[in-house]
Order: structure tokens, then sequence, then C-alpha cells
């Protein structure tokens, strides 16, 4: 996905709540902890919406999950998404979910990514000028909306491989 045309995001979210916790949640799958999943003709769904002058604009979207994998400072799950109708109008995006265990108490989760305008120069070009801010709002209010939804939502018997590696 990475091209010359491409932006890059990065958000992140401090959380009170103990990493073990949040990680088992984060094991338990995509519909423990994706806002407004749902399953649509097989694929997973969910909404991105951005609010500008007191109005929401949402889009539906096609969310891949991978698996949850262990690196040196917690876990990363990849994600990618897709507008779930006329995906040829909209960006898609491509990055990684992670979850860090904080050193002093609590836990840091973080979404990366890229996506890649469509219509390329020009789409680029008015990516820049306008519709930056649209995907930099959208992409924030779902990791909030993911971080709520681990700090709130019950813990599934999901398997847990234990604390990252550099706190054990």
């Amino acid at each position: 996905m990475a091209s010359s045309d491409s932006a890059e995001l990065h958000f992140e979210r401090s959380l009170d709540d103990a990493y073990d916790a949040l990680e088992r949640r984060l094991r338990a799958g995509p519909e423990a902890w994706l806002p407004g999943f749902s399953v649509e003709a097989g694929k997973v769904t969910c909404e991105l919406w951005f609010e500008q002058a007191g109005r929401r604009i949402s889009r539906r979207v096609e969310l891949e999950a991978g698996p949850v994998q262990r690196f040196a400072y917690g876990v990363t799950v990849h994600v990618r998404w897709k507008a779930a109708r006329h995906p040829e109008l909209y960006p898609a995006f491509d990055g990684h979910l992670r979850l860090e265990a904080r050193r002093q108490a609590g836990s840091m989760l973080r979404l990366d990514g890229r996506y890649t305008p469509p219509g390329g120069r020009l789409g680029a070009t008015v990516d820049r000028a306008v519709m930056h801010h649209v995907a930099q709002s959208s992409v924030n209010d779902l990791l909030a909306r993911v971080a709520e939804r681990l700090v709130t939502s019950p813990a599934r018997d999901a398997p847990n491989a234990g604390p990252p590696a550099s706190s054990r």
C-alpha cells in the first residue's frame, strides 16, 4: 500500500486498566473490542465516522483483523479496512492496533497505519488540502471507541500468553 501518495496516521490512548485484562479482551476477537461490530455477507464490518459542525458523517467499512501477535512491548493486531460500499471512492487503511504495557501501571493502545487516497495524484492533492482531516478525525475516533470497548467489555475465555516478555 505504501506509495508516494499515501499518508500516515498515528494515534494513541493511555489506559488506566491493567495490561493483562486488556490483552485477554483483545484476544477474544473483534466482536469483543470492535465498536459497532457486525457481520454482513460473511465480512466483519464497523462504522467509521467524524463530526463536523455538529453533524455526524459515517461510512460502514469491511474490516480484516489478523491474529493477536506478541512483540517486544505487548501485542499487535494487523488491521485493514475499506469502504463496504463503493470502495473505489474511499481510501483503504492498512495498519496495526497495538497494546503495550506501561512501565508504571496501565496500558497504551496505539493505532498506526497508512492509507492511499483514491484518484491518484489529484486525490492525494485533495487529501492533503482537505480530506486528511477527515481521515485523522475518523481513525482517532475509532481508536477512542475501541479503547472504550476494551475497558468496558467483559473478558471472554480467551487464551492469554502472559505479560510481554520485557516485563517477565
